[in-house]
């Protein structure tokens, strides 16, 4: 098992920059998050899990402390030959979100990913339910494909297909990057 928290209590962070600019700093002071994270669960084979739990205290102009809670199993297993089967579901509430009284937020992720001698395909679908004064329910899915090179080149393709706040977005990409090892 990993335990890992943090908390902010004050800004720390300074940044030097012309008097004409206004930079504020990247630290949330009134935040506290908590995870633990577990795998070979006794019986269970390969299942992991993921918990966590976050605090924000509100701020100015906030009408609401924030709180999520997030929960997630994951596995892999080999069915065959060089295959590697990896499925993985997630849920995440957040109450009071951005600080906003009654912004409520449940998220669900159900994603896979398969992979055979430098190949992979991986999948997700997500839904994320909001209650507030209009109820949206957006979803998401995507799929990618890759392959990895022995000399540490890594190439995938991916199409996402969104519904977010009645707007509907269909997005290609591809990314290339490249592992040196030492």
């Amino acid at each position: 098992r990993a335990r890992t928290s943090g908390e902010y209590l004050a800004d720390v962070f300074f940044v030097i920059a012309p008097s004409s600019q206004e930079l504020e700093p990247p630290a949330i002071p009134g935040r506290f998050s908590l995870a633990i994270d577990g795998g070979k669960v006794s019986g269970l084979g390969k299942l992991a899990y993921h918990m966590a739990y976050m605090h924000q205290a509100g701020g100015q102009g906030d009408t609401a402390d924030e709180n999520s809670v997030a929960l997630a199993i994951h596995t892999n297993f080999a069915p065959g030959r060089a295959v590697i089967i990896s499925p993985m579901i997630e849920y995440v509430t957040q109450i009071n979100a951005g600080g906003v009284a009654g912004e409520d937020r449940d998220f669900l992720t159900l994603a896979g990913q398969v992979e055979w001698n430098g190949f992979n395909l991986a999948v997700a679908w997500t839904r994320r339910n909001t209650d507030k004064a209009v109820d949206e329910n957006d979803r998401q899915f995507q799929v990618s494909v890759g392959y990895t090179f022995d000399f540490g080149l890594t190439f995938d393709v991916g199409w996402k297909i969104a519904e977010e706040a009645n707007v509907k977005t269909r997005t290609l990409g591809a990314i290339a990057t490249y592992t040196i090892g030492f």
